[in-house]
């Protein structure tokens, strides 16, 4: 476990990294408040989140933790938008191996993707 100022940092199996946050932090009111305050605007409307609620929890949330960690590193942030599933193909890990995307099973084949 780490301390910085009163935010707990965990190390979970030495591995993978957890971070606590005040409850009011995953409210629509801070997130909203911070995410309009990050990108000097006074709706989220022309981003076309407006209406997803737990969207704009999660990036209030994220933005907040990034605020904290990285400070004054946040210039290049300066987009926010949602992914519509409909618009994409999801691939899990046996489908993109047996593909052959990224790798190849064979030595010496031609990848898709360097």
């Amino acid at each position: 476990m780490f301390q910085k100022g009163k935010e707990r940092i965990y190390c979970i199996f030495r591995k993978y990294y957890t971070f606590s946050q005040e409850d009011w932090v995953y409210t629509e009111d801070a997130a909203n408040d911070r995410l309009m305050r990050h990108f000097e605007t006074k709706s989220l409307k022309g981003f076309g989140v407006h209406e997803l609620q737990l969207g704009i929890i999660s990036a209030g949330a994220i933005l907040h933790y990034l605020d904290f960690t990285q400070h004054h590193r946040l210039s290049h942030v300066v987009n926010l938008c949602s992914i519509e599933e409909d618009n994409f193909v999801w691939l899990d890990r046996f489908t993109i191996r047996n593909l052959e995307l990224f790798s190849s099973i064979n030595e010496g084949a031609k990848r898709w993707f360097r």
